[in-house]
């Protein structure tokens, strides 16, 4: 595929000459993205295993934050699943996944007891 042309708005005025790499040399500069499987839902009971997944597979490990209290996670075909035990109120979770290159990406999610 050649150069494509994108009309920068909207209506065919400022348009410019892209081609791939210049697209995707820029998108190469973040971190792996953070999906929670887990609903950021009100929970009846305290034990809950907190599910995800990352975009970037060969990450082996990722750091965990769970209301506070930091540990450093396995990830296996990036995937992971952490028992946790919910708390009264809201309940929260960050975790940091970095990739091979040293970008990182932080997300949170919340659940409430």
């Amino acid at each position: 595929m050649g150069p494509r042309l994108v009309s920068l708005n909207g209506f065919g005025r400022g348009k410019i000459s892209l081609t791939p790499s210049d697209i995707s040399d820029s998108l190469a500069t973040y971190g792996p993205a953070i999906n929670f499987l887990t609903p950021s839902v009100a929970y009846w009971y305290s034990n809950v295993d907190v599910k995800g997944e990352l975009s970037d597979v060969n990450i082996s490990n990722m750091l965990f934050s769970f209301n506070g209290t930091e540990t450093e996670e396995a990830v296996v075909n990036g995937k992971f699943s952490i028992p946790v035990v919910l708390v009264e109120g809201e309940n929260t979770i960050f975790i940091k996944a970095t990739d091979g290159q040293g970008f990182s990406s932080t997300s949170k999610s919340c659940v409430n007891l």
